[in-house]
């Protein structure tokens, strides 16, 4: 089975080094788009993560059933 989560849902609810990890493993799997797009971690880590802690953000997430295998991602932006 598949689950698709928010990250802005674990916020508070998990300990801040444990919602660092999974923000980093869900960052982890669009890393290769750096080779075309090199400032993306810093648009993923400094503009996209922050802007999930405001009403105008959201990074959505599927986990397959291990628990630890995030196999898609995507970033929401309201204006």
């Amino acid at each position: 089975m598949i689950y698709i989560e928010s990250l802005k849902s674990y916020i508070g609810k998990i300990s801040d080094e444990e919602f660092a990890d999974l923000a980093k493993r869900i960052y982890e799997i669009t890393d290769f788009i750096c080779e075309d797009y090199p400032k993306h971690r810093e648009w993923y880590f400094h503009k996209q993560l922050p802007r999930i802690f405001t009403p105008n953000g959201e990074i959505l997430f599927a986990r397959a059933d291990d628990d630890t295998t995030i196999l898609a991602m995507a970033c929401l932006k309201k204006d």
